[in-house]
């Protein structure tokens, strides 16, 4: 046998005698990206990303329980078990409605995995309104009763597409608006103004001013207002 063969059979038998690759002991969870950016979206809509885990053990991998930062995210899991080898996706969906800013929302996986048994995923992004309303609640104090009080608010249209204020509605017959349809370009402001009469012997009121719009994601801004009567 030549000194060249000799050196290739050597070769051979070594790459038999190395240990191929080898799974970790027991389930172990190796998640693709523990954070998504979903960058900016505009208030009112919902984000939906993806995240990819694998089983890279050598048992079972069982995801136990899944669980949301709040109720405006939710998670939908491909698969409770997994084999060695096998991967998984969470779907995550952030509705945006109540949000504006930057947000963090994260989702927690609960595993068998003795080395991961909460994996917490994280869907970070900004979340832009198209309208401003001034001020966000209305509170009015010493109203005497039988006597009008004037309060108002202010609309913006803080976004990048024309809107329209199709109605203000109020939920309460003491609060009334002469306020009509009104169209918001970007950049410009509306003015609503309440008038709020108090009938003797009523202590105070609570109510909402419904603004219904047109060309928004979020078709409804609602206004909390609360009135208390002058104490005699």
């Amino acid at each position: 046998m030549s000194c060249f063969r000799r050196l290739l059979l050597s070769a051979l038998l070594l790459l038999l005698l190395l240990p191929g690759p080898v799974l970790a002991a027991g389930p172990q969870i190796a998640v693709d990206e523990n954070e998504i950016n979903f960058e900016l979206v505009t208030q009112g809509s919902k984000v939906e990303k993806v995240f990819t885990f694998k089983n890279v053990g050598d048992a079972n991998l069982n995801i136990e329980r899944v669980k949301s930062s709040c109720g405006c995210t939710a998670a939908l899991l491909s698969s409770r078990e997994l084999a060695p080898g096998e991967s998984g996706e969470v779907r995550a969906t952030f509705d945006s409605t109540r949000f504006q800013g930057l947000v963090v929302k994260t989702i927690y996986l609960y595993t068998n995995d003795p080395g991961h048994k909460v994996v917490q995923l994280h869907l970070r992004g900004e979340v832009k309104p198209e309208v401003s309303v001034t001020p966000r609640r209305l509170t009015l104090n010493a109203v005497v009763p039988g006597q009008e009080a004037v309060a108002k608010l202010s609309v913006a249209n803080i976004g990048d597409k024309e809107l329209i204020i199709e109605k203000v509605a109020v939920t309460a017959k003491e609060i009334q608006t002469d306020f009509t349809h009104q169209v918001l370009p970007p950049g410009e402001k509306a003015e609503i103004a309440l008038r709020i009469t108090i009938p003797e012997g009523k202590k105070g009121l609570n109510a909402y001013v419904l603004i219904k719009l047109s060309g928004a994601v979020i078709t409804e801004q609602r206004i909390p207002v609360a009135v208390k009567v002058a104490q005699k």
